[in-house]
């Protein structure tokens, strides 16, 4: 017989798919528990608070994580972490049949689905390994705390800077009266009581001029008409209208000419 032939009939063909080594532990459903139940010693309680700390369940739980941690740490691929964590699920739900991982809801107790299991086994990973892991739950809490310091200094400074600011100074300039009319108080007060108006009676002027000065031949209906008043030539013109003489005509012109 060939020596090939004879090899590959002792060699089994290996199942190298992952999916298939993995759907014995497809998630399940969230589920009720009866109302009489109790966590048991194996069983690792879901939650915050003084509870799940002192549950000998999650103590285990940490145990168990502790172990695997180099392992979980050294693994390069995420099928590996994938083994780990479901390697640690199914030994928790072996000791603990009913209630393996449980959360109460304030009235009553519930079996959590594996997803949710799973995610509690690889959240205490990442805890222990926060070093490495940004999304684990000690730098997410200390991310929060600096970002309300930060908050906090913001606020703090606004606030100093606002108590040092020295107010705006504005010189109080009279107001004028219309300034006054257009405040809001003054307005209303006019829109209530309307300004009133008040006439002086007419009264004819029946003074007449004192004395009208009108030059020969140059009237023009009146056009030339002067005041008396305005000029002061009572030695030069009479009451009556003024007439140029010849004789005075020649000597103007002979001061004029002069000049």
């Amino acid at each position: 017989m060939n020596r090939s032939s004879s090899t590959n009939s002792t060699i089994q063909a290996v199942d190298l798919n992952f999916d298939s080594a993995v759907s014995k532990f497809a998630p399940k459903s969230k589920q009720c528990l009866p109302e009489s139940f109790q966590p048991l010693a194996d069983s690792v309680i879901i939650g915050k608070g003084k509870m799940p700390a002192q549950a000998s369940g999650n103590r285990r739980l940490r145990e168990l994580v502790d172990v695997h941690l180099q392992n979980y740490a050294n693994a390069k691929y995420k099928r590996d972490k994938t083994f780990i964590v479901t390697n640690i699920l199914q030994s928790i739900q072996d000791l603990c049949p009913v209630g393996a991982f449980v959360k109460f809801d304030g009235e009553r107790w519930w079996e959590v689905s594996d997803r949710i299991s799973r995610e509690k086994i690889a959240c205490m990973f990442r805890d222990s390994l926060s070093g490495q892991y940004k999304s684990s739950n000690k730098n997410k809490v200390a991310k929060r705390r600096a970002q309300r310091a930060k908050k906090r200094h913001a606020a703090i400074s606004m606030q100093k800077v606002e108590t040092q600011q020295p107010p705006c100074y504005q010189e109080s300039l009279p107001k004028t009266p219309a300034a006054q009319s257009l405040e809001p108080q003054a307005f209303a007060n006019n829109l209530a009581e309307p300004p009133k108006m008040t006439v002086a009676p007419f009264k004819r002027v029946s003074k007449e001029r004192d004395s009208i000065l009108v030059l020969e031949g140059l009237d023009f209906n009146g056009l030339l008409d002067v005041d008396r008043n305005v000029f002061d030539c009572a030695d030069f013109f009479s009451e009556d209208a003024a007439k140029v003489s010849s004789d005075e005509e020649s000597f103007f012109d002979e001061q004029v000419f002069a000049l």
